[in-house]
């Protein structure tokens, strides 16, 4: 009866996992798709700085779509692809991109 209930908790935890990655996946597309407004599946850096130009994040600070594009741009083509979108932003890179730019 012990191993009919652990397996039972362990499969609907796996469901609520799965649920949780659809949901995140299809809320990234949503957002992706809205961005790219040229419907060229690919995000450039007009089409990024025009969707963040009057929007703020948690902290109430202006966002910089810049910057943001470049940490997000992973193999620096100037484009972003629904792939990169949906990976963490590498602020690191972002910053070092932008400084590699101002030389």
């Amino acid at each position: 009866m012990k191993i009919v209930k652990i397996t039972l908790v362990l499969c609907s935890l796996c469901f609520a996992t799965s649920a949780i990655a659809q949901d995140k996946e299809a809320k990234t597309k949503k957002k992706f798709s809205r961005i790219d407004t040229n419907k060229d599946n690919a995000i450039d850096i007009a089409e990024i700085t025009t969707f963040y130009k009057d929007k703020t994040n948690k902290k109430g600070e202006k966002i910089d779509a810049e910057l943001l594009f470049l940490g997000l741009d992973a193999d620096a083509n100037n484009s972003i692809t629904l792939q990169e979108f949906g990976q963490k932003v590498n602020w690191k890179a972002a910053k070092e991109k932008r400084k590699a730019n101002k030389k």
